[in-house]
């Protein structure tokens, strides 16, 4: 349930403001939500509290590559995986970038 799940998430980050998976949490949500805006700036926010999240730029590069900023997209699921090779979402980030190279052809 995404209701509760952001219920949750929310009353974390009001706990504590800087804590940087729950940004990164909350922008998952919001990209299962289609509201990649959003989804961007929270990711982006995780990403800025701690440079090294891996799952940040993940959902971050997916949420470009939903609104078709491709080169964004690509930069920050190829960051994951540097800063992470085994990554628990790794077949979701090759997934996304043979989308990728796929609709930019």
């Amino acid at each position: 349930n995404y209701d509760l799940a952001m219920k949750d998430v929310n009353h974390a980050l009001e706990i504590d403001p800087n804590l940087p998976d729950g940004y990164f949490a909350r922008a998952d949500i919001y990209t299962q939500l289609k509201k990649y805006n959003l989804a961007i700036t929270d990711a982006t926010k995780a990403i800025k509290i701690d440079p090294k999240n891996a799952y940040a730029y993940v959902v971050r590069g997916i949420a470009y590559s939903k609104k078709g900023k491709y080169s964004k997209a690509r930069a920050d699921l190829n960051k994951a995986m540097e800063l992470n090779p085994s990554n628990s979402r790794l077949r979701e980030i090759k997934r996304t970038l043979l989308e990728i190279d796929l609709a930019t052809r």
